[in-house]
């Protein structure tokens, strides 16, 4: 059920921009990282820390699984309506 929802969620705009906003949310995590984990360890920043990474993860598989299907569906002439 959380899938369909993240699958969902992630149909609302197109996959360019969706990968976009993933890839920014990335770099702010990495900024997050460099400024509160490496100076402060404190287990509910690192417990947040978990979450906000297993997210991106899933999302990242989801859109990586989208880009393959479209990029099928490009190779088998599956576009403009065929």
């Amino acid at each position: 059920m959380l899938r369909e929802a993240r699958r969902a969620r992630l149909a609302e705009a197109p996959l360019l921009t969706q990968t976009e906003r993933w890839f920014e949310h990335c770099r702010m995590v990495r900024e997050f990282e460099n400024r509160r984990l490496l100076t402060n360890r404190r287990s509910e920043a690192l417990r947040a820390h978990r979450v906000v990474i297993a997210d991106l993860i899933a999302d990242g598989e989801i859109l990586a699984c989208q880009a393959r299907q479209s990029t099928n569906h490009l190779a088998a002439g599956r576009f403009n309506g065929r």
